[in-house]
């Protein structure tokens, strides 16, 4: 019953966020209109481009063919109408929402390629990773992680085990620099584009070498594996393994947290400071109304620059919220199937604590590694009792 439970959670984790996301943007013709400004014809011929431009788009041929570059075109301008500065003022608020918005997505997708490396999943569906990650860029991470984790439930033993929670430790110990050059590296490199500082052409280039980074990951992880592998393997001992998983924990903890912390801050000392915008921390990270949508500003046209940036803004909060929620409720069954014995009220209640203190994803990542360690820790006294025997 508690396995259903979890699944039922999962999946409407996924469908409050593809409505909030990819239906009202489809409902109220938001990717139609960025398509019609990405249309070479629409500057003279009807249906206008509506969306604030500062002049045409500037469109490279990626491919050479014409429905991979249009469609490539058409993602590419989705963030570009969100983050590229139109020679307005830089909308500080903005670009801090966005930010948040990435260090809590890139936390979800180290959880992610972590669980793809677990032994239990070696050579499975679940491994691929890096195919979920293109999925979740296709068709939004709030549709793809919880139909991954929502898998991962439904073939998940009653009771966790050692293949379960293991992983190659150096697997673990890599991951994290995996993940900043593969990820943080290119999300640092898309705040350019909100600062006015590059040419039309140079901002497209950015936003483009952020879009494959779960390929990315894929193709850094065995390279830098490689790189530090030693000849002589050490051996996998518990203490070993503790420290790798409580890496990789660590580093998403603390990427949630500093962006956490960092957004309060922000809000906080920008209404100390009068020669700093004021800025709302209610407006940057609370998701606004799935009735009352900003997507609506469609209907009376022109839409302005800041008016299209909230449009995106609020389609990403949805998205990632929604997709840190599933992974909330998975990491809630993945401890409570390890540790039914435990408290259910007082997992779920941690969950709303560390989502306080360090961000949605930081509470998922808390509820993971109490339950490696405590899994780890009770095989590691099994084995030491069966020795004294």
């Amino acid at each position: 019953m508690f396995r259903t439970i979890a699944i039922v959670l999962i999946l409407s984790c996924a469908l409050v966020g593809g409505y909030g996301g990819m239906y009202l943007a489809v409902r109220h013709g938001f990717f139609d209109a960025v398509k019609i400004c990405t249309t070479k014809k629409s500057m003279w011929l009807k249906p206008r481009c509506v969306l604030a431009r500062s002049g045409p788009t500037y469109r490279p041929a990626y491919t050479g063919i014409p429905a991979i570059d249009d469609a490539l075109g058409l993602l590419l301008e989705f963030f570009a109408v969100s983050i590229v500065n139109y020679g307005q003022d830089i909308d500080w608020q903005g670009v801090v929402t966005m930010s948040y918005m990435a260090a809590q997505f890139g936390g979800l997708w180290s959880l992610m390629s972590l669980e793809g490396l677990r032994k239990k999943n070696r050579r499975t569906v679940f491994s691929y990773t890096g195919a979920w990650g293109m999925l979740g860029q296709l068709v939004t991470i709030t549709i793809a992680a919880p139909i991954y984790l929502a898998f991962n439930v439904l073939y998940s033993p009653d009771r966790a085990g050692y293949e379960d929670v293991v992983v190659d430790p150096t697997d673990a110990d890599i991951l994290p620099w995996v993940s900043t050059i593969s990820y943080m590296v290119p999300s640092l490199l898309m705040v350019l584009p909100s600062l006015g500082v590059l040419s039309p052409r140079e901002n497209y280039i950015i936003i483009a070498l952020w879009q494959p980074f779960p390929l990315l990951h894929s193709f850094f992880h065995p390279l830098v594996k490689k790189l530090v592998a030693s000849d002589k393997k050490p051996k996998e001992t518990t203490d070993r393994l503790l420290v790798s998983l409580r890496s990789v924990y660590k580093f998403v903890m603390t990427l949630s947290g500093i962006a956490h912390g960092l957004t309060i801050g922000t809000v906080i000392l920008s209404k100390t400071l009068s020669n700093m915008p004021g800025l709302s921390l209610s407006k940057m990270l609370v998701p606004t109304s799935l009735t009352d949508p900003p997507i609506r500003t469609l209907m009376k046209p022109p839409v302005s620059a800041l008016a299209q940036k909230e449009i995106v803004t609020n389609f990403l909060r949805w998205d990632i919220y929604c997709a840190c929620a599933a992974f909330a409720v998975w990491a809630v069954y993945q401890k409570h199937q390890a540790l039914p014995q435990k408290s259910l009220l007082r997992t779920v209640g941690k969950i709303g604590f560390w989502t306080a203190v360090a961000g949605p994803i930081a509470s998922a990542a808390a509820l993971l590694r109490e339950r490696d360690v405590e899994v780890l820790e009770r095989i590691e006294l099994n084995r030491q009792i069966r020795k004294t025997k």
